[in-house]
């Protein structure tokens, strides 16, 4: 019996005599057994959690209160408990009447011990089935349902982030070498940054002329498509006349995720700087003259001469204070 755990039974039979001789047979096969004569009776001992019931065992006709299948059907509303029906009719519409109800088998009375003790057993298995079955099905409908959330709060970062983001498929020539790749999503920030819309295109078609752009950047991607190595590089777009912080990352084996903001402004104020710098240091390097730039508020921006010693503070120290500070 299931491992030597003893099962209990609850038999619901009317006719003492035979409810007596059904426990008796029963107990020989390893049964915990208790008797029950009535549909009400049976109702409460299932509700009266004290005592655990494994199976019920019910008979159909139980006199002048509720029959079995009444019964039955009130038991579980409450509970999920195996019932298997035991009754002498054999009549099509009264078999009938039981399989509207949640059962695990019919059992004519005076069928052997040897027929019931495999109908419970069945029953038991039928039972710890439907069981697993239905865990199964609560645990996907949980994870379906935790997949449509993160397919929600995906598509609110993808469509609606400020970070341009493309979704690609490599392509390769016979000899293995990444010849192109292909847009199979692109979010709303992707098209404003680069001012196309590339979806369902090869990149050689989105962006015409980017196999030779000076950066490879059809074999950088592959390289990330191929092996899964994540990259971040800051790079100037021909094609668009744009700079852009990138993200690559592999998806799976030949797809890829490239996510990117533009930095145009930023790279072409740090050009500017770098210009004027330049030309400050190339005066200083031509004239002894000393040469200091401050704001209004007096702070020191820039500071050329060909000779620092002529500065009465390191040049370092000067930068970023005030006149009034350091005179």
């Amino acid at each position: 019996m299931n491992n030597g755990i003893t099962k209990t039974i609850l038999l619901v039979e009317d006719e003492v005599l035979i409810a007596m001789a059904e426990k008796a047979q029963l107990q020989k096969y390893g049964y915990d057994v208790h008797h029950v004569s009535t549909g009400e009776k049976a109702v409460e001992t299932i509700a009266d959690t004290t005592h655990p019931v494994d199976l019920i065992l019910m008979d159909i006709d139980l006199g002048s209160g509720i029959d079995g299948t009444e019964a039955a059907r009130q038991i579980l509303k409450e509970v999920e408990i195996p019932i298997v029906f035991l009754s002498s009719h054999t009549e099509p519409e009264v078999v009938e009447k039981t399989e509207k109800i949640t059962s695990y088998g019919y059992v004519v009375k005076n069928s052997s011990t040897t027929v019931i003790d495999a109908s419970i057993k069945m029953a038991f298995r039928l039972f710890d089935v439907n069981i697993k079955l239905r865990g199964e099905l609560i645990e996907r409908k949980r994870i379906d349902e935790a997949l449509q959330e993160s397919e929600v709060k995906f598509r609110a970062l993808f469509e609606k982030g400020p970070i341009g983001v493309a979704y690609h498929e490599m392509v390769y020539d016979d000899s293995g070498k990444a010849i192109d790749y292909r847009f199979l999503a692109a979010n709303e920030s992707y098209l404003k940054l680069t001012g196309v819309d590339p979806r369902g295109k090869l990149v050689t078609e989105a962006f015409p002329g980017i196999e030779d752009e000076p950066f490879d950047w059809i074999g950088t991607l592959g390289h990330v498509a191929r092996t899964g190595e994540e990259i971040r590089l800051e790079q100037h777009l021909q094609t668009t006349d744009r700079w852009y912080d990138c993200v690559g990352y592999q998806v799976k084996p030949d797809h890829f995720v490239a996510a990117f903001v533009e930095i145009t402004e930023r790279k072409r104020a740090e050009e500017k700087l770098h210009l004027k710098s330049s030309f400050i240091d190339g005066i200083a390097k031509v004239t002894p003259d000393l040469f200091i730039t401050y704001d209004k508020a007096g702070v020191y921006l820039e500071i050329a001469t060909a000779n620092e010693n002529d500065l009465f503070l390191k040049k370092e120290e000067l930068l970023g204070s005030k006149l009034s500070e350091v005179l």
